[in-house]
């Protein structure tokens, strides 16, 4: 109730002189006026500290008003007109709240009903992170690139911020003559004006206000191949590559292979990409990406990877790539009418992105790293605090905070398990017909549904599909063989961790699939539970298998979006048929073990037991997820001889896989290897030299590190942050500071973020401290910042040392993260696992979280992470002491 109140009493210091008025709306605008287009004219030259605008907004009052209510944040308006029915009426502008840019236009006389235009004459400063039109510099040379989403068009220009409100924009930027300007369209013409040049732009298809987009300084503009003619569009699509000077050549990879994810993304949507032309733009401060339409922008990391990318950048540019373009269809052709449909909007991109560059480059596992993402989500999902997929958004405030793992990976996870359920054809056409009915529309879940009852059919699955967006949580699975083996007994119940006060008796209509694993192609077997049991028959294949010889897969396929309950023998007979699990059903047994012990249902020898099982599974994500379970618990441990014999442990289950890949850290050393061999070495490396500590492979990478202080290329690209992490970690004077120089001065979007790794590993003073000042340097954008504090709070050596920092540099550390960076924030505190911290983080956080506009729920949920952190610590700890001085024990003898 503290936090609450705290919130509660801080949001009213937001309001003006008219926060006596209960009318403000906080969160969507009066349903009176409607805009029907925009035409915008910015000046925008990134050297000066403002811009400039005029804006014209066509509108529909729909009854007779003396005041428009409308957005915008942080502009000084000097002029308003509204020309209605012939007449000039001046207007006053006030933003009223401040917090989240509701301002209000008032008249001295009432506006009959009608069309009217109302103008609009606008300046502001530029962010100076990557929220609204903000501006950075590389190499003494100035860029602007702009980022909308979800409300910050309202910075920018003012305007109807809100995704229901689809408009054409006509749209024209001034700029310097040295300039070269990127909007959503294709330029229409070129005007000089002394030193000046207008760039005119073709009008864009009704866009709402967080799809526009700028792109403005000397950049280089790569023109890739159109992409060719398909089953679906009948004229190329000019596609181009944009970056800040002299990065252009860093595009190659991008501009050769963009063009067949488009490809085969038209080929499953069944329709041509839906604007005239595709711009992939790279920001070299830009943290995350942004599906404007036709102007997609990229944190630099995702597209500057060159022409022979390392199969982890090769992974994430598919990933990530697919998952923008497939927003160009569902997201910008049809969007949400109000944030509560968000879930619909991110999770779908982030499901079909990773599908479709599986597809792309299959031998990556990109389906694997999904479902990871994915059951990773239910830890989150599995907090008391939490909310449903489809959440109520009554106030701005709230918008942020469904930008998380429930509207992404969740999200992701159910629409693979109702696409599983229902079959990939019919769920394809349910998403088919949803854009061929709201084509530069918007639409609602109930939309979506709908089209999905009218392709597919079937409508007891789809109210399960709604009974998994409408409430939260995490579905556990109890399942029990009868005597005679011939039917398997399930019970679903919410999953609950040891501390929990979740209160029972939630349910789902869950798809509940079963197999056998007595051969990796055994039958899998189906039903929809509809209430708290249900029971299988399975039949002859289970009955002829002797009894405690065959176990059993709760989650046939690894789609499923719940876990399943294990104790001792369930688990110890699925791990004892390990090769005959999928990589997605390994998947769901690393995690279910891992969940069964958060439970405390299992016991901590088996979490050990099952990572030594899964780390030969051919699947790379499954033979290492217990891995980074354990590395976590690790960092909770509060005793540090335990932690130092489970980091032994880690190292005497994980070292010898690394050392039958081989861990030589040299350029090109495993070239010939397949990207998955190369994945798994990079994952197994950062578990061994990290946690394991493991002084041989330690030792290696450190020396090898030295080596490259003046040509980071000599290492391999996926072992490059270990090796430098190792590297770093005795403090060594020469080399930190040589780290710290590339991470401020480089243009190599990642070496940048394998400094950042490495710098968070750092532990030894005065090096600590030295890295600890860079978080507030201004040529920092919030990834790397974000990077290197989460590995310092990580680390239980430099955990005290860093959050004294932290309560120290609050102000300035938030102030300089977009406002969707501040639940990620948050997580920099996952390890944390102590009242005393828990309470910290609730006095650092909740005023100035508050302050800065941000619901409660993001911190209400971190304090809960603390909170169940301590009760499993409380539990298991003694239990884990004395399983590894066991280990240890067993080893000795």
């Amino acid at each position: 109730m503290r936090l609450v109140r705290l919130f509660f009493i801080l949001v009213l210091v937001s309001f003006s002189s008219v926060a006596a008025n209960d009318a403000i709306p906080m969160g969507r605008l009066p349903d009176s006026v409607e805009p029907r287009a925009y035409r915008l004219t910015l000046a925008i030259d990134p050297r000066q500290a403002e811009f400039s605008g005029a804006t014209e907004i066509d509108l529909s009052l729909h009854e007779p008003a003396r005041a428009i209510w409308l957005h915008g944040h942080g502009l000084r308006v000097s002029d308003v007109v509204l020309v209605t029915s012939g007449r000039r009426v001046k207007g006053r502008y006030a933003e009223v709240e401040t917090v989240s840019g509701v301002a209000r236009v008032d008249f001295d006389e009432e506006i009959a009903a009608g069309r009217a235009v109302l103008r609009l004459t606008h300046a502001a400063p530029f962010e100076k992170a990557p929220q609204g039109l903000y501006r950075t510099d590389v190499a003494g040379e100035w860029y602007a690139f702009s980022q909308l989403e979800p409300i910050d068009a309202r910075r920018v220009f003012p305007g109807f911020d809100e995704p229901r409100f689809k408009t054409p924009f006509d749209i024209t930027v001034v700029a310097d003559r040295r300039d070269k300007v990127v909007s959503n369209t294709p330029l229409v013409s070129k005007t000089s004006e002394r030193d000046r040049v207008r760039h005119r732009f073709v009008v864009t298809p009704p866009l709402p206000t967080y799809l526009v987009a700028f792109a403005v300084g000397p950049l280089d503009i790569v023109h890739g191949r159109p992409v060719p003619l398909s089953g679906v569009r009948r004229r190329l699509l000019p596609l181009r590559f944009v970056a800040s000077k002299g990065q252009g050549k860093k595009l190659a990879f991008a501009a050769r292979h963009t063009g067949e994810i488009v490809l085969r993304l038209e080929e499953y949507f069944g329709s041509a990409f839906p604007y005239p032309k595709l711009d992939l733009i790279a920001s070299p401060i830009h943290g995350l990406a942004m599906e404007n339409a036709g102007a997609i922008v990229f944190d630099d990391r995702y597209l500057l990877i060159g022409a022979r990318p390392s199969p982890e950048q090769q992974s994430i540019f598919g990933g990530v790539v697919a998952h923008e373009i497939a927003h160009q269809w569902f997201g910008d052709l049809v969007t949400p009418v109000w944030w509560d449909d968000l879930w619909l909007n991110e999770s779908f991109a982030q499901w079909l992105g990773s599908k479709i560059s599986d597809r792309w480059r299959p031998g990556f596992g990109t389906r694997g790293d999904q479902l990871a993402a994915t059951l990773k989500a239910m830890d989150t999902d599995a907090l008391r605090v939490g909310r449903p997929m489809h959440q109520r958004i009554d106030d701005n405030r709230q918008i942020i905070g469904t930008f998380d793992e429930i509207t992404y990976q969740k999200g992701a996870g159910v629409l693979a398990m109702f696409e599983s359920y229902l079959g990939e054809a019919r769920f394809r056409r349910g998403v088919r017909l949803h854009l061929r009915r709201h084509p530069h529309g918007s639409a609602t879940a109930d939309d979506f549904f709908a089209a999905m009852a009218d392709a597919a059919g079937e409508a007891p699955v789809l109210g399960a599909f709604r009974s998994f967006v409408d409430q939260p949580g995490v579905p556990f699975v109890s399942a029990v063989l009868s005597d005679d083996r011939s039917s398997l007994m399930l019970r679903q119940e919410r999953y609950r961790p040891l501390g929990s006060a979740i209160a029972p008796g939630l349910l789902w209509d869950l798809p509940v699939c079963v197999r056998a694993l007595s051969s990796a192609d055994a039958p899998r077997q189906c039903v929809l539970m509809t209430g708290a049991a249900a029971r299988i028959d399975l039949g002859a294949p289970v009955l002829g298998a002797p009894v405690g010889e065959t176990g059993m897969m709760p989650n046939a396929g690894g789609e499923g979006y719940y876990r399943f309950a294990l104790d001792a023998t369930s688990a110890r007979s699925a791990l004892r048929d390990v090769a005959n699990l999928t990589g997605a059903e390994a998947l769901a047994l690393a995690d279910s073990i891992g969940a069964s012990f958060a439970a405390g249902r299992l016991p901590f020898e088996e979490v050990l037991h099952g990572a030594s099982a899964l780390v030969s599974h051919q699947d790379r994500t499954a033979a290492t997820r217990l891995g980074f379970l354990l590395t976590a618990l690790h960092d909770q441990l509060r005793d540090a001889e335990t932690r130092e014999r489970l980091a032994r442990r880690i190292d005497g289950i994980y070292a010898p896989a690394l050392r039958a890949f081989g861990y030589i850290p040299k350029a090109g050393a495993y070239a010939g290897d397949t990207a998955d061999r190369q994945l798994r070495r990079d994952s197994l490396a950062e578990i061994v030299v990290v946690w394991g500590r493991d002084s041989e492979v330690t030792g290696t990478f450190a020396s090898a590190a030295q080596a490259t202080l003046g040509n980071p290329e000599i290492l391999d690209r996926g072992l490059r942050a270990v090796a430098w992490a190792a590297g770093v970690r005795n403090g060594d004077a020469t080399f930190c500071r040589a780290l710290q120089k590339q991470l401020v001065e480089t243009a190599d979007a990642q070496v940048r973020a394998d400094a950042a790794y490495a710098l968070g590993r750092v532990e030894q003073e005065p090096a600590a401290s030295d890295v600890r000042a860079l978080l507030l340097h201004p040529r920092l954008g919030p990834s790397p910042v974000l990077r290197i504090l989460r590995g310092q709070l990580e680390n239980p050596a430099t955990r005290a040392s860093t959050w004294n920092w932290v309560r120290e540099n609050a102000d300035a550390l938030i102030a300089r993260l977009p406002a969707y960076y501040q639940p990620i924030l948050l997580r920099a505190a996952d390890r944390f696992c102590d009242a005393a911290e828990r309470d910290a983080v609730e006095t650092v956080f909740a005023p100035r979280l508050a302050k800065a506009g941000m619901d409660a729920l993001p911190l209400e949920r971190q304090l809960e992470r603390i909170s169940l952190c301590i009760a499993l610590m409380s539990s298991t700890e003694n239990t884990i002491k004395a399983a590894v001085e066991e280990g240890e024990t067993k080893r000795v003898r």
